[in-house]
């Protein structure tokens, strides 16, 4: 790609997903075996009802809880009051998971893929492809090549052929792979500058930094668990499908693992060109073009602290547009870059995700995409950069971190209150 060559790409509203996932439904593809955006909307609607029914109840329990500290008259009715607000709160949680059990048992996210997909070589790289798009594509090319047949005066009578013009790879679909995992603290590299400082192995230029983190089975909940172990068994089956005989895997999994109970994953934070971005008109619903500048989607708005890691970036902005990380709250709003760390880490969540593998060599400190001459075969898990993380519940620091600012909060409310009433009796 020309580096002056225009990217357009779609990006998530900043407004609530809910209330504004449909304008994007045109350009959202269908997920496993037919995962529509208008079922995800729904099911974000549906959860949000869940969470707040579950934050009233929990809400409800710990007022109970501390009116029995307040008015404790003996252990045993200290006892009986939390044995009450415990039970409120595992009914709630109870009705949170099945509700969770229904979605992840939907077909796409939990069932075996072998059937509905196939590893295909798009460019450099392969990736998961929807069947029936590969059939839409032996198609285009039997018919390209019966179209390209013509008879040459000067050949006797002999068919001769011209290449078609267009690009059958066009018809193929990449599939985006849904599952269910906890962020594990000890490895979320979430930071918005991808915590880079200068050259480093694998980013040598801050172009090539990707924000990275290990992805966990949550261990408590045992739908996730299901679900972890379908997604391990396909991303596995993939790999075997799309590696390089006689080198070294690597990329997604721990090496180190038997029992695979983690993955890798990671998302590109530039890319090249010039970012657009397409919004619907009010009048006549066509696309027009509009360059972002002022937002925090600009390289110049990027939440960065280093001095030499603003310079790098200052350096990209007229070839390259930035990426910010396209998750969301339990509300369905998007995360600042500034919160991406504290937020996610730890945090159950939904990803939606891309598969790429490729061959790789390894020359003089850098890696180069090569076909014949490899020295490993490497698979490496992309988040899907249109809605590629959910979260479904928040780690306990967070929530920690959040509870000490309610109470902060509180306090400061209760302090203003009464300096009012002070102030009216004086007066």
């Amino acid at each position: 790609m020309d580096q002056s060559e225009t990217v357009t790409v779609y990006r998530i509203p900043q407004e609530s997903v809910v209330g504004k996932l449909g304008e994007h439904e045109k350009c959202c593809p269908r997920g496993l075996r037919g995962h529509p955006t208008r079922s995800l909307k729904a099911l974000l609607k549906e959860r949000n009802q869940q969470i707040a029914e579950l934050r009233a109840a929990l809400d409800a329990a710990h007022v109970q809880l501390l009116d029995a500290v307040r008015q404790i008259g003996t252990i045993a009715d200290f006892q009986a009051a939390t044995a009450v607000a415990e039970a409120a709160c595992r009914a709630t949680v109870e009705r949170l998971k099945g509700f969770l059990q229904g979605v992840v048992t939907d077909k796409a996210l939990a069932l075996d893929i072998r059937n509905e997909v196939i590893g295909k070589k798009l460019g450099p790289e392969n990736t998961l492809v929807a069947k029936d798009s590969v059939a839409a594509e032996d198609k285009h090319v039997t018919e390209s090549d019966s179209d390209g047949k013509t008879e040459d005066d000067n050949s006797g009578g002999s068919t001769v052929y011209s290449e078609p013009e267009s690009d059958p790879t066009t018809f193929l679909t990449p599939v985006p792979l849904v599952f269910i995992a906890q962020i594990s603290p000890e490895s979320c590299f979430l930071m918005p500058d991808g915590n880079w400082k200068g050259p480093m192995e694998y980013a040598q230029s801050f172009t090539n930094v990707k924000l990275n983190c290990l992805t966990v089975v949550p261990s408590q909940t045992l739908v996730y668990v299901n679900n972890f172990t379908n997604i391990v068994g396909n991303i596995q089956w993939f790999m075997a499908q799309s590696e390089t005989a006689g080198y070294s895997k690597q990329g997604i999994f721990n090496a180190s693992e038997t029992q695979k109970r983690s993955i890798k994953l990671c998302c590109v934070l530039f890319q090249v060109g010039t970012l657009v971005l397409l919004c619907s008109s009010s009048t006549n619903e066509a696309l027009i073009n509009s360059e972002t500048k002022e937002d925090i989607e600009s390289i110049e708005k990027w939440p960065i602290d280093n001095e030499n890691t603003r310079k790098a970036a200052t350096e990209l902005k007229k070839n390259h547009h930035i990426i910010p990380l396209p998750t969301c709250d339990i509300h369905g709003n998007l995360i600042h870059p500034t919160q991406y760390q504290d937020t996610l880490k730890d945090a159950v969540v939904w990803f939606t995700v891309l598969l790429k593998h490729w061959s790789i060599t390894v020359k003089d400190n850098t890696r180069e995409a090569h076909p014949r001459n490899n020295a490993a075969s490497e698979t490496k898990m992309y988040l899907y950069y249109r809605i590629a993380m959910l979260i479904l519940e928040f780690g306990i620091s967070h929530s920690l971190h959040s509870e000490s600012v309610s109470v902060a909060e509180a306090e400061v409310e209760a302090a203003h209150n009464t300096t009012q009433e002070s102030e009216g009796e004086a007066s």
